[in-house]
């Protein structure tokens, strides 16, 4: 009664009537099952009629066992997290305004760019061939430019929203199979497993591909395979092309390093990083590249068939 207006069950009682398949309809889809505790559950709701404005509590449930593993009882926890709720709508009020001034300087300035595009073309009708190639340093600016405004926007949308499961093979397939060219031949091999990661996840094997078709030469083979080891998974994709000289398999992941824009293996280590994966490159210059993608245990699951 101190809770709801109506008689309805808690997430104890669920939990010791076996009845968990009902957490949907009691919690409106905001309950959520432990992934470190077994037999615990968790949710947040808030409580209008409590206090004088109304109160926002996370509660959990866990089963008790004995040492033979037999149930002799439950425990239900509830914890005010007000304050904290309050916080985070102050924070996404602040970020909310933020993003809004970056989108808006970011289109003031691409449009400028289109202008500057547009005179370096009038500008190239009127010189000789001879004199066009000064124009060449200020085309690749502009154009660095252009891409670093693009990546700013990317960077911009990482960890806004909440990490999600999302299903590997289907990631693999609209950011691999469907923009690889014919001549190369892509495989996969045990990759039916769901990844805990921020929602920008497809953005790790875009960048990859893209990776692979700059900068390794002649590739014919591109390969996605997962191996699961002592509680780790490990996502290894490979090429056949002209691979990564030992001197620099560090500082390809850091901000600016590269011929290109220089953010690509960057923005990937940072999007992984959100849920404490990590990434290296393990492969022989010359044999092609070997990207090692590490996955605690927590961040995993199997896809059930």
């Amino acid at each position: 009664k101190a809770f709801y207006p109506h008689p309805r069950p808690c997430i104890v009682d669920l939990l010791l009537d076996g009845r968990t398949g009902e957490m949907d309809q009691w919690y409106h889809g905001e309950a959520k099952q432990s992934n470190l505790v077994p037999d615990a559950w968790s949710s947040i709701g808030f409580f209008p009629d409590i206090g004088e404005h109304g109160i926002w509590l996370y509660f959990t449930g866990a089963l008790l066992r004995d040492s033979q593993g037999e149930v002799w009882g439950a425990l239900e926890t509830l914890e005010d997290i007000t304050e904290q709720k309050m916080n985070e709508e102050g924070l996404r009020e602040a970020n909310k305004k933020l993003n809004l001034l970056s989108e808006t300087t970011r289109h003031d300035i691409l449009n400028t760019l289109t202008v500057l595009s547009g005179a370096m073309d009038l500008i190239r009708d009127e010189i000789s061939d001879h004199a066009s190639q000064y124009l060449e340093p200020v085309d690749k600016a502009l154009d660095t430019i252009y891409r670093q405004i693009l990546f700013t926007r990317d960077y911009q949308n990482l960890g806004v929203t909440s990490p999600i499961w999302q299903s590997l093979p289907a990631i693999i397939e609209e950011t691999i199979i469907h923009v690889l060219p014919p001549e190369i031949e892509f495989y996969q091999d045990h990759t039916d497993y769901e990844i805990y990661a921020d929602a920008m996840l497809g953005r790790v094997f875009a960048n990859l591909v893209d990776n692979t078709l700059r900068h390794a030469g002649r590739v014919t083979r591109i390969t996605v395979g997962v191996e699961e080891k002592n509680g780790t998974l490990f996502i290894r994709y490979t090429d056949n092309g002209i691979g990564i000289d030992d001197s620099i398999k560090e500082q390809i992941f850091t901000r600016g390093f590269g011929s290109h824009t220089g953010y690509g293996l960057f923005l990937i280590r940072e999007i992984l990083s959100i849920t404490h994966m990590t990434i290296r490159e393990i492969g022989t210059a010359g044999e092609g590249v070997i990207f090692e993608i590490t996955v605690p245990s927590r961040f995993y699951r199997k896809i059930q068939s």
